[in-house]
């Protein structure tokens, strides 16, 4: 099992670095990455990750689990 949070990119892009120096992912690029390394999702969740300069980030957690 594979457990991860990420920023979301907010539109198309599959990732891209952000101003703060972090990477932002599509959370369907993130989900097809996986697959194509033989995981699936077991658990998504929206949420905020954390507060940057006053503003709640929103982001996503996600558990994937090898299929074998």
């Amino acid at each position: 099992i594979v457990a991860c949070s990420i920023e979301r990119t907010g539109d198309s892009t599959s990732y891209r670095l952000q101003p703060s120096g972090r990477y932002a992912h599509n959370p369907d690029y993130l989900v097809q990455c996986a697959a194509a390394a033989g995981f699936t999702v077991i658990s998504h969740q929206t949420h905020q990750l954390r507060k940057e300069n006053g503003e709640w980030l929103a982001g996503d957690l996600f558990l994937f689990q090898l299929q074998f």
